[in-house]
């Protein structure tokens, strides 16, 4: 029985103090350690083997994982965390990608094309735009229909439940994931900050198919 957890908040100077080590992990919520917490997660696991193995020099790994994202968020969070300095940033990502906020199946019009997901997360940092969405949500008429279907958000945004192998939703969510993790790349390579990208890990012999 997992235990009940929320969001742990991880604090850490504005300004990097010589000498230290800042790692940043990005990811969604297996990288966050969903459902074990931070101790568990791939930051938590990271920082504890960081600091045994460099007992006398300031390790500072910080996790900026969220659930239900996809690599939109994390092309979003790469400017934030240049600021920041980072010495490392690991990268674990793409559970998501297709059924996640912005997958290629989801029901989010954003879902659509990439080059309108990227407009969305630019204008989503103007607090014009975000009034607005918060005034559109307002005159709407009836239930929202995604909270009405309960359970997760990933369950709430999922449109496509069933996306068969080598489809062309299939192939888009390929290239979705492709092209984010170049441009995130690129800028990581442009800062001359070295990443490491971790392989997925997916128990599918005992989680049953969406749809069988």
């Amino acid at each position: 029985q997992a235990p009940q957890v929320s969001i742990e908040t991880a604090f850490f100077p504005a300004t990097k103090a010589s000498g230290t080590f800042r790692v940043f992990v990005m990811g969604e919520s297996s990288a966050a350690g969903f459902p074990y917490g931070l101790g568990a997660s791939l930051a938590g696991m990271l920082d504890q083997r960081l600091e045994r193995a460099f007992p006398g020099r300031e390790i500072e790994v910080v996790s900026t994982a969220l659930s239900a994202v996809t690599s939109y968020a994390l092309v979003d969070f790469a400017g934030e965390i240049l600021a920041m300095q980072p010495d490392a940033v690991v990268i674990y990502t793409g559970h998501n990608e297709y059924l996640g906020i912005g997958g290629v199946g989801s029901s989010l019009v954003s879902a659509r094309s990439p080059a309108v997901a990227r407009a969305v997360a630019q204008l989503r940092r103007l607090h014009v735009y975000r009034a607005l969405e918060r005034a559109f949500a307002g005159f709407r008429d009836g239930p929202d229909l995604l909270a009405a279907r309960g359970t997760t958000l990933m369950a709430r945004v999922a449109a496509e439940r069933s996306i068969q192998l080598d489809s062309p939703l299939y192939e888009r969510g390929l290239g979705q994931f492709r092209g984010n993790l170049d441009r995130l790349l690129a800028k990581y390579q442009r800062a001359g900050v070295p990443v490491f990208i971790g392989t997925l890990a997916s128990n599918e012999r005992d989680q049953l198919p969406f749809a069988s």
